[in-house]
């Protein structure tokens, strides 16, 4: 008799650990779309901050979003691109903080004058992996997720404003 209540408490925290996992992960996913809110068009995105983006015509959108609450970001198939204002303290904390996670992987950085601006770009084995600049009034950070050719990210990097 005492082995089945054993058996039925063990059964019993081990339901309630489960849905203790549960409910933490729907808490992280609340948080983590928190800091990108996806929009259905980059008209809506633009209405919002009062500034626009233009972005290179061959690359495939996948999701337009504001991220951290004051900056354009546009995902695309195998990468983002993001354009913030420069006065902005969020976003200097942002990259510094994607920098120094950055610093930590086998990478290393390259900076060119392209036009008038001085062009960051983060390298890992030769391919691109971060691009960021400054225009203007506004900061702009081209990601891709696989690495890219540098001659391609800075054809892209042309086309952005």
């Amino acid at each position: 008799m005492s082995k089945k209540i054993i058996i039925a408490i063990c059964v019993a925290i081990l339901a309630l650990s489960v849905s203790f996992s549960a409910c933490h992960k729907e808490e992280e996913v609340t948080t983590t779309t928190e800091i990108a809110k996806r929009y259905d068009t980059l008209e809506e995105i633009e209405r919002k901050l009062d500034f626009s983006i233009k972005v290179p015509k061959d690359i495939r959108v996948e999701a337009y979003q504001i991220y951290r609450e004051n900056a354009i970001q546009v995902i695309f198939d195998g990468g983002y691109i993001r354009k913030e204002k420069t006065n902005n303290q969020d976003a200097t904390y942002s990259t510094e903080t994607e920098t120094q996670a950055e610093n930590k992987s086998e990478s290393t950085t390259e900076t060119l004058a392209l036009g008038e601006n001085q062009v960051t770009f983060t390298l890992t084995d030769d391919a691109v992996s971060k691009a960021t600049w400054t225009s203007g009034d506004y900061s702009y950070t081209l990601g891709f997720l696989f690495g890219e050719n540098k001659d391609v990210a800075i054809q892209y990097i042309d086309e952005i404003e």
